[in-house]
């Protein structure tokens, strides 16, 4: 039984619409099973999708906020539907949040979510159980692919958008594993990038500072100074003195 077909099969027994926030997307289900799909949430969504994804969405305060309840974190969102969310992790890392939503009428009571957490549990370990790991997984290597792509696109412009694409991933669950490997966003790798191969750049070879301001895509070299002094604790151009000094 794959995931989807265990996913329904439990719908039906605890009463709720369940799903998965494949983050890594190594469950193979298809999207409207990593989505909300209630009657109530699908009528939110139209009217205020920003909400949702601030909530709920990779990055929003679930994901903040469910690595403090490793046992299942019992809430209700923005709209007032119950709501039961538990962290999938590979290790430190957080790779996925499987979810149950309560679509009724009448708002459950206290003890008829608990016992839903409990038995939300126990499926996540069932699940866990068919996950394939990253090692044997579509995505090996993923931390050298980002660094590789990053450091190929250091003088020309580059989104997220397009190390998304590289990686086979969406952008917005690329930008969740970065957040979580990294504990940095997509910008501010790029921009630390760029300011270690500026200064390679100041201690060996002959480049203005000018010169390497504009081909590493800083606005100007006032900003690229303040951005470089920032990260390396000097300016570029006692930096280059320092290091040139030595030599």
């Amino acid at each position: 039984m794959n995931w989807l077909e265990i996913l329904r099969s439990q719908e039906r027994v605890l009463g709720m619409s369940l799903g998965f926030h494949d983050y890594l997307l190594r469950s193979d289900l298809p999207q409207e099973a990593r989505e909300h799909r209630t009657g109530s949430c699908l009528r939110h969504k139209s009217k205020r999708i920003k909400t949702c994804h601030a909530f709920c969405g990779a990055g929003g305060r679930v994901d903040a906020e469910v690595l403090l309840h490793p046992h299942g974190w019992v809430h209700t969102c923005p709209y007032g539907l119950a709501k039961v969310s538990l962290p999938v992790m590979e290790g430190n890392e957080l790779i996925g949040v499987l979810f149950a939503i309560h679509d009724g009428k009448e708002h459950p009571d206290e003890a008829w979510m608990e016992d839903r957490r409990v038995a939300l549990e126990m499926l996540r370990s069932r699940l866990e159980i068919e996950l394939p790991s990253s090692t044997g997984g579509r995505a090996p290597n993923r931390e050298d692919r980002v660094r590789q792509h990053l450091e190929a696109n250091l003088e020309q412009p580059t989104r997220l958008g397009d190390l998304a694409e590289a990686l086979g991933l969406s952008p917005s669950h690329t930008s969740r594993w970065i957040q979580s490997h990294f504990k940095k966003t997509f910008q501010r790798l790029l921009l630390e990038a760029r300011l270690d191969r500026s200064a390679l750049w100041l201690a060996r070879s002959s480049r203005t500072i000018s010169e390497i301001a504009v081909r590493l895509q800083f606005s100007d070299q006032s900003h690229f100074s303040r951005s470089f002094k920032a990260h390396h604790g000097t300016s570029p151009l006692r930096y280059r003195k320092e290091r040139q000094q030595r030599v």
